[in-house]
């Protein structure tokens, strides 16, 4: 299993402890196996993309040294065997799959034991870029709505023959409701997919990446105005979800290090949490509605981190930052029975 793949274990159903929420009443149930639980799994694979981690090659089976001498699989030789080494999970959160549309038809799609969604890149210019996707056993799970966005403004793009609805009413509360063009701009790049399964509303994120100084760069401020207004979105649509009575669990990559001095590496505990705006959008979020699961069943873990200068060879000191994790909503977290990230490679 590679080793910044991000797990959590929740029994979500149970039905002393979770019954259907208020209005819902129509809501399946998820499972359709007798086990209650149900291990998610989150994963970015990074610059290569899931095609080219999945594809077939000559070498697949071997792990080649690069520069710094570190070892990792060049490819997986196929989808299923990609899932296949992730162990045995219900779910499988993916970000930045770089995937096409006809890519999802070729090499996104798995037979019989798993079903999936995809949220592709269509803004111009920027073909295999960021996307998303979430992989579910069918034998175990069963959505019953699925959405892309943040905003909203791709509805009915999802193809999904077990999707009997959307995971949000119409016009409830829609972020942005009054500039259609940013709604599609926010939700263009393929950086957020919901999925209904019932009992919890699971969403992938794969937030927007801010590089440079927004003070002295045009480009670098449009970027970073971008992901706040993303992050907003993404607040709008979850917490309407609560409000409605709803179970939330949000994962995949933040590109946001929660805390400063256990959350990255070379930051002196003497040091005060900086400031920016990510930063500051995230500690609103788990000050009035959301909870980091990782850090709430390991306060005193230092080190434990998922994103590293694979460039600079850092991963082999481990000196990296904690971007990527899971976030409840704070009712949900007592059911969780373990969180953690895995530290064994393929």
């Amino acid at each position: 299993m590679p080793r910044d793949v991000r797990l959590v274990d929740v029994d979500p159903y149970a039905t002393d402890a979770f019954p259907r929420p208020e209005g819902d009443e129509n809501v399946p149930s998820t499972s359709s196996s007798s086990s209650s639980r149900a291990t998610l799994c989150s994963f970015n694979v990074g610059l290569r993309g899931l095609k080219n981690l999945c594809e077939r090659r000559a070498d697949a089976t071997s792990a080649c040294a690069d520069q710094h001498g570190v070892r990792r699989a060049l490819g997986y030789g196929s989808l299923d065997a990609f899932l296949r080494a992730l162990g045995d999970v219900d779910v499988v959160c993916v970000q930045e799959t770089k995937l096409t549309k006809l890519d999802v038809a070729s090499v996104g799609r798995v037979e019989d034991a798993w079903d999936s969604a995809h949220s592709v890149c269509d803004a111009k210019g920027k073909d295999s870029y960021a996307g998303v996707a979430i992989y579910w056993r069918t034998s175990r799970l069963r959505p019953v709505a699925i959405e892309e966005g943040v905003c909203g403004s791709r509805r009915g793009r999802v193809d999904d023959k077990t999707a009997s609805r959307l995971v949000f009413a119409v016009g409830e509360d829609a972020p942005f409701a009054h500039d259609v063009a940013r709604q599609k701009e926010l939700d263009s790049e393929g950086r957020a997919l919901w999925i209904d399964f019932g009992t919890f509303v699971l969403c992938t994120v794969y937030v927007p990446a801010v590089f440079g100084d927004a003070m002295m760069d045009e480009k670098v401020a449009e970027r970073a105005l971008f992901k706040a207004d993303f992050l907003s979105a993404l607040a709008t649509r979850y917490q309407a979800l609560i409000k409605r009575g709803r179970h939330v669990v949000l994962c995949g990559d933040w590109n946001i290090a929660p805390c400063a001095q256990r959350d990255r590496a070379g930051v002196p505990s003497s040091v005060p949490t900086s400031v920016n705006p990510s930063r500051e959008w995230l500690h609103e979020q788990l000050d009035s509605h959301l909870t980091d699961v990782f850090r709430a069943a390991h306060p005193h873990v230092n080190d434990a981190f998922t994103c590293w200068n694979v460039a600079s060879g850092a991963q082999l000191n481990n000196y990296g930052s904690r971007i990527d994790y899971f976030l409840m909503d704070d009712a949900f977290v007592k059911y969780v029975r373990a969180v953690g990230v895995a530290q064994s490679h393929h």
